[in-house]
């Protein structure tokens, strides 16, 4: 099994046939040392959960920017499985090798810290001020509860 899969590769459940998002629009070809944990655990088949609760509330809600909110979730989402893994010891995630085990603990932490920014980059297309305040907000509640 090829543990190095291509981002390119990796893509989000599309709303739509003309909104496919690929790892490469996150973060630049040339990051691949640093993308490397996240670019593993992303391409690994999850049960993608958070995005079907994303489009049911839609359904009621009708947020134009779900697209963008779901990346951000993502990206969020991924992170945090990185770290958790390593604070439990885990062994495997989703059936495979865990991400640190395969490219190391430091590496992982590191690639796990760079998507949060990178997150926080993508939430500034909202244009919506409070929006920092939730997600700092939350992370810190996320990480309380570790």
């Amino acid at each position: 099994m090829d543990m190095n899969v291509p981002s390119s590769k990796l893509l989000l459940t599309p709303q739509s046939s003309q909104e496919h998002m690929t790892r490469d629009s996150w973060f630049g070809k040339s990051d691949q040392v640093v993308t490397g944990p996240f670019d593993y655990l992303f391409s690994s088949p999850g049960k993608n959960i958070r995005s079907l609760l994303m489009d049911a509330f839609n359904e009621w809600l009708q947020v134009p920017e779900l697209q963008l909110i779901k990346e951000v979730v993502n990206i969020l989402h991924t992170a945090s499985l990185l770290i958790d893994d390593i604070e439990d010891n885990s062994v495997l995630r989703r059936g495979l090798p865990v991400a640190h085990q395969i490219f190391g603990t430091a590496q992982t932490i590191n690639s796990a810290n760079h998507a949060y920014f990178i997150a926080i980059e993508k939430l500034q297309e909202l244009q919506i001020p409070p929006a920092y305040t939730i997600l700092i907000e939350e992370m810190i509640h996320l990480h309380h509860g570790k």
